[in-house]
């Protein structure tokens, strides 16, 4: 039996080197919804790693939509310089795309620094 998990595929114009896509994974790592270096670190390892797909975290498209204050975003010119495309080698898979774009408001939580004390009453 033979698979096609190693041969390329092409969906919607876009030729993937394989079938092999990662995960989204949060990192609540971005700086007023910049990414951070961790985020080039992060995204050159799994670019590296032989996935045909590599799909980040999603990004808000307005601050007040943040689940957290270190979610990724799309809500000022900060944000839009293109985070990964000049980071990524060239014969590596696609720049990442967010997995998702929120446009609902939610309240943004505090960041965990800000609770520091409140447990010993200060």
């Amino acid at each position: 039996m033979t698979t096609s998990l190693f041969h390329p595929i092409t969906l919607d114009g876009l030729t993937f080197a394989n079938r092999i896509a990662v995960a989204p994974m949060c990192q609540y790592s971005a700086e007023d919804g910049s990414a951070s270096d961790w985020h080039l670190y992060h995204w050159m390892n799994l670019a590296m790693s032989g996935a045909g797909m590599v799909t980040v975290e999603m990004t808000d498209v307005e601050r007040r939509g943040r689940i957290s204050h270190g979610c990724l975003g799309l809500y000022s010119d900060d944000n839009e310089a293109p985070p990964g495309a000049r980071w990524m080698p060239p014969s590596a898979s696609p720049p990442p795309a967010p997995n998702s774009a929120r446009s609902l408001p939610m309240p943004a939580a505090r960041p965990p620094t800000k609770n520091l004390g409140k447990a010993a009453g200060r």
